[in-house]
C-alpha cells in the first residue's frame, strides 16, 4: 500500500468544534501500530479536540514513518508534548522488538521537532526515548496498558472489571481491579497464553484461521468480508485495504469468501456464502467468549467482573458477545460503552487518547 502523496490534505475528525491555539500545555497522543497511526490532540485544559486514525502499512514502508508522522502532525495545532505508545515494533520489517522500538522512536524524534517526547511504559509511567530504548520490552506493545490505566480510573474505579477492546487486528481483554490494570501477562507472548490478547479483529484476521480444516490456507478473505456480508460494517468503494485489493463492497466480499473455499462467485450460491459467513462469525464470537471466561478464571483476578468496559472499532462485536455471556455469569455486570461515553472517533483511537490524557495529568516529567 502506497502512502497518500499528501496526507495533510485529509481532514481530521473533530471531537468538538476545532479551535486554534498554540499552547505549551497542548498534548498530542500517538498510538503507532503496524497497520494504523492513531492521533489525538488535547487542548490546554485536557479536552480532546481532534482525533485521527490513518491507515499506514508500517511493515511495507518503515522508511516513510517519520515523513508520515510529520505530515499528520501538520493537521493539528502545535503541541509541546508528544505522548507515544506503540505496537508496530512487532512488524516483520524489524529483526527484533528492540530494533523496532528504536526505529519507531527515531522516526518520532525526527517528526516531533522541538516537542518533548514521552513514551508510555508498563511500569505505569512515562520514560524518555533513551530510557525506552534501554528497556524496550516495557514500552513494546504497551498501548493496552495505557488504555487500561486511563479508562479504569475513570469508568471502573471500584471492584473487579474487564476492559474489552476489539480493533481491526486484535482483541484485548484486560483485568482491572479498583481502577488499575491487574494483568497476568505483560508481554504479547505472555498475554497470548493467558487469553488477555487474542489476534482476532473485525477487519484484518484471515478467515482460514476460523475454519482451518475446510478452507484454502491463503489470505483470500478476512473478517472484514464477514461483517460486510452480514451488514455490521458499511460498504466503502474507496476502501481497497482488503485481501485482494478490490473494494470493500458486498459483491467483492462474496467473491473473496468463495475463493476461501476453493470456489468463485459463479460456482457457489450467495445464500450458501451468507450461511458460511454466519457460521464463521459464530466461531469468532465463541473464541472471544472462551478467552473472556479464561481471563475471569485467572488466579490473579479470579473474580467475575462488576463492570465491562467496551471500546474499539469492533465494539459492536464485543457487545454482542458480552450480551450472550452475561447469561453464563453469576451476576450481571454493568456494560460501559466507551463509544457512547467518548464518541465513536475517540473510542476507535482510544490508546492515543489514553497516553495523551495520562501525559496531561502526569505529575512527573520523564528524566
Amino acid at each position: 500500500m502506497e502512502l497518500d502523496k499528501d496526507p495533510s490534505s485529509k481532514k481530521t475528525a473533530p471531537i468538538t468544534p476545532s479551535v486554534g491555539f498554540d499552547s505549551p500545555c497542548a498534548v498530542l497522543g500517538w498510538d503507532i501500530g503496524g497497520a494504523h497511526l492513531k492521533v489525538v490532540l488535547l487542548d490546554p485544559t485536557g479536552h480532546p479536540v481532534q482525533a485521527l486514525c490513518y491507515p499506514f502499512a508500517l511493515w511495507k514502508q518503515p522508511d516513510k514513518l517519520a515523513a508520515c508522522l510529520a505530515a499528520l502532525a501538520c493537521r493539528f495545532p502545535p503541541a509541546a508534548i508528544w505522548a507515544v505508545t506503540m505496537t508496530g515494533e512487532l512488524c516483520d520489517c524489524f529483526p527484533t522488538k528492540r530494533a523496532g522500538v528504536a526505529a519507531i522512536l527515531d522516526a518520532v524524534l525526527q517528526a516531533a521537532g522541538s516537542a518533548a517526547v514521552w513514551v508510555w511504559s508498563t511500569t505505569g509511567r512515562f520514560v524518555t526515548p533513551e530510557m525506552a530504548c534501554q528497556d524496550p520490552l516495557r514500552v513494546a506493545a504497551a498501548n493496552w496498558h495505557a488504555l487500561a490505566t486511563a479508562a479504569a480510573s475513570r469508568w471502573a474505579p471500584e471492584g473487579p472489571a474487564v476492559l474489552w477492546d476489539t480493533g481491526s487486528t486484535t482483541t484485548d481483554l484486560i483485568p482491572l481491579l479498583n481502577g488499575r490494570p491487574c494483568p497476568t501477562g505483560w508481554t504479547d507472548w505472555e498475554r497470548l497464553r493467558t487469553g488477555e490478547l487474542i489476534y482476532r479483529g473485525i477487519r484484518r484476521t484471515p478467515l482460514c484461521v476460523l475454519m482451518p480444516q475446510q478452507t484454502c490456507a491463503e489470505w483470500f478473505a478476512t473478517t472484514l468480508d464477514l461483517f460486510l456480508i452480514l451488514g455490521d460494517l458499511p460498504a466503502d468503494t474507496h476502501d481497497t485495504d482488503t485481501a485482494d485489493g478490490r473494494p470493500a463492497t458486498v459483491p467483492d466480499a462474496y467473491a473473496r469468501l468463495a475463493r476461501l473455499i476453493g470456489a468463485d462467485s459463479e460456482t457457489v450460491h450467495p445464500d450458501f456464502l451468507h450461511r458460511l459467513a454466519t457460521q464463521l462469525t459464530q466461531r469468532l464470537e465463541q473464541e472471544l467468549a472462551d478467552a473472556f471466561l479464561q481471563v475471569c478464571q485467572q488466579p490473579a483476578f479470579a473474580q467475575h467482573p462488576q463492570t465491562i468496559l467496551l471500546s474499539g472499532s469492533g465494539e459492536f462485536l464485543a457487545r454482542r458477545v458480552c450480551q450472550r455471556l452475561i447469561e453464563r455469569l453469576p451476576a450481571c455486570p454493568r456494560l460501559v460503552s466507551l463509544g457512547q461515553c467518548m464518541g465513536p472517533t475517540l473510542s476507535t483511537t482510544a490508546p492515543a487518547w489514553a497516553v495523551a490524557t495520562l501525559a496531561a495529568t502526569s505529575p512527573l516529567v520523564p528524566s
